[in-house]
């Protein structure tokens, strides 16, 4: 009996292990699910308010001065976004993360810096005391900006994969709790079901054996070694041995009940039908890597077969707002107004073509070398009055497209070392964003409001 004892122990540990391994690991992944929850408000909080910044950038490089995103209380309430942004990631973590904190802390800090350059420049390129182009100090404040609000989002983000881990460790550690509860239940039952069947099976032939006079002392023998075997009493059994060895001459059929095993198979076989819902109607977006790509191709043997070098360093593809036969017009103009420009000169024929997406918006620039515009031509082109421009065609059509795009084009000469060295031609985009993944894909939805608004935004995010 000492054996039952110690089985006894061992199997009440085993059963507390597999409990325990099965009900702890839900009350750490409901921790988890917690922080990670806390995390994406963190996530789409920042993302909020540095769109906010965007637009604001957006209104500025495009000149448009009467925007609400230039105006003070929009400013005022972004600057109120990132304290509630600030005060929630305290909330959350405190000083424990220093990483995200440190990127925080430097996003929040030179924002400031950066509504006081904006409004200083907005007010300065209304007056008409500058003109607002991609050389901007502004843009590498702005750039600045973007990288800290990625290194917080990528900070997030990485805290949300360790959760993640976690969670799966906790799911698979929960998995083998319920295996090791279902391996117990199994055991149990079946252990049950032997007993039961055992007891079933010395019934049975207890009542055959008290009619059967043929082979009745091995029947009994047999039987007797079974329940010795069953009590764990084998030296009874080897007592009553001695006294049945001349009769021990065969094996004693055994009794055992087979239960049947039944599948039940369901199978559902479902067609759903797809509704398909008319999209609302979107502003035309245009494809600008695809565009310059073509019209590169197109333009190239014109370029080589007159000597002239195009310099390219084209940024990523980007989308941005406006019709595509329009755009691809109006690029296609700007690169022949190169050609052509270059054409007037025997030496240094060489284009420098540019483009970059900055936030919302995006620039395509070309330089021509050697070639200056006329003060009467420059004075034309940046009023936008294109009746002097009738005996250029080319800038005549880049004037009407870019007017007809509401896209903002700037024509200025460059100086190096107080020496002209050639034209540009610089044209700003409205860009059409992208939405990312990151995790998990995350839409970011424009919050505009005051600072009671923010706040219930981000109890309700």
């Amino acid at each position: 009996m000492k054996g039952k004892q110690i089985l006894s122990k061992q199997t009440i540990v085993f059963a507390l292990s597999s409990i325990l391994l099965f009900s702890v690991p839900f009350f750490v992944n409901e921790s988890l699910n917690s922080k990670i929850k806390n995390n994406n408000v963190l996530n789409g909080g920042a993302n909020t308010c540095f769109t906010r910044v965007s637009q604001t950038f957006t209104a500025l490089m495009i000149s448009d001065f009467s925007s609400q995103y230039l105006n003070k209380d929009f400013v005022n309430t972004t600057g109120e976004c990132f304290n509630q942004l600030n005060k929630t990631f305290d909330q959350s973590y405190g000083a424990s993360f220093s990483e995200a904190k440190k990127s925080l802390n430097k996003l929040i800090s030179d924002l400031h810096w950066f509504h006081e350059k904006t409004d200083r420049l907005a007010k300065m390129a209304s007056d008409g005391a500058i003109t607002l182009s991609t050389s901007s100090n502004i843009l590498n404040k702005f750039t600045s900006l973007e990288a800290d609000k990625i290194n917080f989002l990528d900070a997030i983000d990485k805290k949300n994969a360790s959760y993640a881990a976690y969670k799966n460790l906790s799911v698979g550690l929960a998995f083998a709790g319920f295996c090791m509860l279902m391996v117990f239940v199994g055991l149990n039952i079946k252990d049950q079901y032997q007993e039961n069947e055992f007891l079933y099976g010395v019934n049975e032939l207890s009542k055959e054996l008290l009619t059967d006079t043929n082979k009745n002392a091995a029947k009994i023998d047999r039987l007797v070694e079974h329940m010795a075997n069953k009590l764990e009493i084998p030296y009874f059994y080897e007592l009553l041995s001695q006294y049945q060895a001349d009769f021990i001459d065969a094996n004693m059929p055994t009794h055992r009940g087979h239960a049947a095993d039944m599948e039940a198979k369901v199978i559902e076989d479902r067609s759903m039908e797809k509704v398909s819902e008319k999209p609302a109607p979107k502003a035309e977006v245009t494809e600008f890597g695809k565009i310059i790509n073509v019209l590169m191709d197109r333009l190239n043997n014109k370029a080589f077969t007159h000597g002239i070098i195009f310099d390219t360093d084209l940024g990523e593809n980007f989308n941005v707002k406006g019709s595509s036969e329009s755009i691809e017009q109006l690029i296609f103009t700007l690169i022949n107004q190169g050609i052509e420009s270059s054409l007037k000169h025997n030496a240094g024929r060489r284009v420098r073509i540019r483009s970059k997406a900055l936030g919302g918006i995006a620039y395509f620039k070309m330089s021509v070398s050697n070639h200056l515009f006329n003060p009467d031509e420059l004075e034309a082109l940046n009023h936008g009055d294109s009746e002097k421009l009738a005996n250029n065609m080319n800038l005549m059509l880049i004037n009407e497209i870019a007017n007809d795009l509401n896209v903002g084009v700037s024509f200025k000469n460059k100086v190096n070392d107080s020496e002209f060295t050639g034209s540009e031609i610089e044209i700003v985009f409205n860009r059409i964003m992208e939405d990312v993944d990151q995790a998990a894909s995350k839409k970011v939805s424009v919050f505009k409001g005051k600072k009671s608004d923010i706040q219930r935004m981000f109890s309700e995010i």
